[in-house]
C-alpha cells in the first residue's frame, strides 16, 4: 500500500490558514508533516544545522540555553534580502532532505495520504516530494486581520509582513486544488471534506 500513497503539498501565503487545513486533513486520517516542525527539529540545540547557522550569522543569535533566538534572527532576515537568501541556502536543503525521509517512512508504513505543509515548498526545492498541490488562500483583508489578532501586530507591522510574502508570490503558486479559508472554520472544513473525497476517489 505504501507505493500507492498520495503526498499532498499544502502551500499558500502568510495567515492563509494552512495549519488549519493541515489539522483537518490530519483528523481525517492523513499523516501530516510541516516545514515549521522540521525546521524546529533541525535547529534544536546542539544540532549540526544550528551550528552552521551560528557560524554564518554569529553567536549573538544563541540564547543562554543554547537554543536559537528565532525572533532576533527573524528580524534580521526580514529586513535584509541577502541575509534571508543566505539563511535559506543553509536551511532549505537540509529541510528538504528531512521531509523526504519522513515522507518515505510514512509511505513505507502504508499511510494512504501524506500531507506536507510548507509555504515555500517550491522555493525550497521540495516540490518533487508531492504528487498534488493544494493552495490555501484567504482575502488579504482577512489575512491582515488574523495577523493583528493572532500575533498582536500593529497594522503597519502586519502590512509589512504581508508585503514580504507578496513579493515571494506565495498566493500565485500553480495548484491542482484551492481552499479558501476567508469565510471561517465551518466553510473551510466543508472544502477540506470535499477535497478528501476527491483524494479518496483518486481525483487528484
Amino acid at each position: 500500500m505504501g507505493a500507492k500513497s498520495v503526498v499532498v503539498g499544502l502551500v499558500g501565503p502568510l495567515a492563509s490558514g494552512k495549519s488549519v487545513v493541515a489539522h483537518e486533513l490530519g483528523d481525517l486520517g492523513a499523516e501530516v508533516f510541516t516545514a515549521d516542525e522540521v525546521n524546529r527539529d533541525l535547529l534544536a540545540p546542539d544540532q549540526p544545522l544550528l551550528r552552521k547557522v551560528v557560524e554564518a550569522f554569529g553567536p549573538g543569535y544563541l540564547r543562554p540555553d543554547g537554543s536559537l533566538d528565532r525572533a532576533a534572527l527573524g528580524r534580521r532576515i526580514f529586513e535584509d534580502e541577502a541575509d534571508r537568501t543566505a539563511l535559506e541556502a543553509i536551511v532549505h536543503p537540509a529541510m528538504t532532505e528531512e521531509l523526504a525521509r519522513r515522507v518515505a517512512r510514512a509511505r513505507a508504513a502504508g499511510a494512504p495520504f501524506v500531507v506536507v505543509e510548507a509555504a515555500v515548498l517550491h522555493k525550497m526545492g521540495a516540490a518533487g516530494l508531492v504528487d498534488v498541490v493544494v493552495r490555501v488562500t484567504a482575502s488579504r483583508e482577512e489575512r491582515l486581520r488574523r495577523l493583528i489578532d493572532r500575533d498582536g501586530l500593529s497594522v503597519e507591522e502586519a502590512e509589512r509582513r504581508l508585503a514580504v510574502h507578496e513579493r515571494l508570490g506565495l498566493d500565485d503558486v500553480p495548484a491542482e486544488h484551492v481552499i479558501d479559508t476567508t469565510e471561517g472554520l465551518e466553510a473551510t472544513r466543508k472544502q477540506v471534506r470535499e477535497l478528501w473525497e476527491k483524494l479518496l476517489s483518486g481525483d487528484n
